[in-house]
């Protein structure tokens, strides 16, 4: 008898283990911004592994609008192909957010949009984007490495607040463990970018590379033939 009622006992504590494992939702809501074209406005819920929608009753979704993710237990995100800007906020204090894949067509990141992601440690930037405002990755203390496409469209500089003519801010503010970038040879620098950064090196593809802008600076910039990559991806001097 006791050892059926421990039995009993032991279905009874599985069954309540299993009861207790939370069914993942995801809730979006969507604007719409004109006839074939929506933004992505919200999410609600605890799913932790998140694929942007392509389409919202035959609206293509072209944008994630401001606050969209923000303060959300996100842990991965993915694009979908249409996407063309993430708003300002979209994704800050996301801070269980590790991994971010950013699509093709994107083109432009808006101020804050990665704020505070402190887990984010990488990020590839497509040849697509044109603009990245003001403290766009600000606080992404756990970003080791950003990769550009070497194919990065000319003339655009890639860092660019949006609607001014000015370079932005601080794109990389308080990422203390991103010490280097290794820029492709049709990407325009501007020390503005690095404001309040631990960035102390610009490894550039190119040649060529004119470093005045950075004369007053204290990152230094080598070309391309004064370092190569090793095997592990990593930038190491010649000698």
């Amino acid at each position: 008898m006791k050892k059926i009622s421990f039995i009993v006992l032991i279905l009874f504590i599985m069954f309540i283990g299993f009861g207790c494992n939370e069914k993942e939702v995801e809730k979006f809501s969507f604007e719409i911004i004109n006839d074939t074209q929506c933004a992505l406005k919200s999410f609600k819920g605890n799913k932790k592994d998140i694929v942007i929608p392509e389409k919202y009753h035959g609206y293509t979704v072209i944008k994630i609008g401001t606050n969209c993710f923000s303060d959300s237990s996100i842990e991965k995100v993915s694009f979908s192909e249409n996407i063309v800007a993430v708003d300002s906020s979209a994704f800050s204090n996301c801070a269980n957010l590790f991994e971010v894949k950013l699509n093709e067509k994107l083109k432009s990141i808006n101020t804050w949009a990665f704020l505070d992601c402190t887990k984010l440690e990488y990020l590839y930037i497509p040849k697509s984007v044109e603009h990245i405002s003001d403290f766009a990755f600000q606080g992404c203390a756990s970003l080791r490495k950003i990769e550009f496409d070497e194919e990065i469209n000319e003339p655009f500089t890639v860092f660019r607040t949006i609607n001014t003519l000015g370079t932005s801010r601080g794109v990389f503010k308080d990422c203390i463990k991103l010490e280097y970038i290794i820029a492709p040879e049709k990407l325009n620098l501007d020390p503005l970018i690095f404001e309040g950064s631990n960035v102390k090196t610009i490894f550039s593809v190119n040649k060529d590379i004119n470093i005045d802008l950075f004369k007053n600076s204290d990152i230094k910039i080598y070309n391309s033939l004064e370092w190569k990559l090793t095997p592990s991806g990593d930038p190491k001097l010649l000698q």
